[in-house]
């Protein structure tokens, strides 16, 4: 899946961080991750919810899986596994980035507390350049 992302916004309710990239439009698609910040309870381990939450368009939905995130000031690149991909109907995200520089900063930020919470066997490899 590809589009243009023409904004993007971190967000902190309760405990739980999230990061949404949309495109231009009120039709075009949009990109949620988030990410809970507090300790997993049991119950929510044994759901298999101690990751982060990816969703694409409102439809499309799963915990974990991305295998790879590449964040530049133009472009965002995810791969998500077998198994994500098929929850997601997409093996990738390739993302054109037309953010302003507090944007890409608040972005790379957020990608890396909610990428980077939660089960460490899910977390991706994660390589963000250029970008403060």
């Amino acid at each position: 899946m590809e589009f243009t992302v023409a904004q993007a916004g971190g967000y902190i309710e309760g405990r739980v961080a999230g990061l949404g990239m949309r495109e231009a439009g009120d039709e075009g698609h949009f990109f949620i991750f988030q990410g809970d910040l507090e300790e997993i309870d049991e119950s929510e381990r044994a759901m298999g919810w101690d990751t982060y939450h990816v969703n694409i368009d409102d439809e499309e939905t799963n915990y974990g899986g991305i295998v790879r995130c590449v964040m530049d000031r133009e472009s965002l690149r995810i791969e998500f596994s077998p198994e994500a991909a098929d929850a997601l109907d997409t093996s990738e995200l390739s993302l054109a980035l037309e953010l302003t520089d507090a944007e890409l900063s608040e972005a790379a930020r957020y990608l890396r507390m909610i990428l980077l919470s939660g089960r460490a066997s899910e977390h991706p490899e994660l390589l963000i350049s250029g970008i403060e």
